[in-house]
């Protein structure tokens, strides 16, 4: 090996490293036919932000979407959530929203109604998730579709209203189970320079 191969190979990675870059922390893939919840647990504190991207299906056997409600901290106080969502499915919109509940909505999963093998998509932002002097925000897009015969598009916004670090947080099916093949991933995001 060449001096400069070696030099090269010792340096490989650490050329650059984009501060505002994201970083796969845990990953959860349902492997049982169903479960009621799954949680991301000892989360790291040393990011600025921290991102949810999942793919679900729940065994609520309605034909549409349902839901899996947010629990930061396993905390299911009655009061401690506040939220707010839009909701469009091609042909109509509509909106609602509570001030003191005990969950927030977060994601949109889609039933064993629907056709085989469809899951629903949500990308959920956490900001600020381990500063103490502030409520924390979940900004949630999520929404599915049936191959063209039935879609829905959520946006939701959910406030905790607490100034604890958040330290682990817990999506639960609303209708009955997640479903096995469901994944969900958890990235923190770096503050840029």
């Amino acid at each position: 090996m060449t001096i400069l191969g070696t030099i090269a190979s010792a340096i490989t990675g650490n050329l650059y490293s984009d501060p505002g870059a994201m970083f796969p922390l845990q990953t959860i893939t349902v492997s049982a036919t169903s479960v009621s919840s799954v949680t991301f647990s000892n989360i790291p504190q040393d990011y600025a932000h921290l991102q949810i991207r999942a793919l679900s299906r729940c065994t609520h056997t309605g034909a549409g979407f349902s839901g899996n409600y947010y629990y930061a901290n396993s905390d299911t106080t009655g009061t401690n959530y506040a939220w707010h969502r839009m909701v469009g499915d091609g042909s109509s919109a509509s909106s609602y929203g509570e001030a003191n509940a005990n969950a927030g909505g977060g994601q949109v999963s889609a039933t064993d109604g629907l056709s085989a093998n469809i899951y629903a998509a949500s990308i959920t932002d956490i900001a600020d998730y381990s500063k103490t002097n502030k409520f924390k925000t979940f900004k949630t897009l999520t929404g599915g579709d049936n191959n063209g015969s039935l879609g829905v598009f959520i946006f939701y916004t959910l406030l905790w209203k607490n100034t604890n670090a958040i330290t682990s947080i817990t999506m639960q099916a609303a209708q009955g189970n997640i479903m096995q093949y469901s994944e969900f991933s958890l990235y923190g995001i770096k503050a840029a320079a």
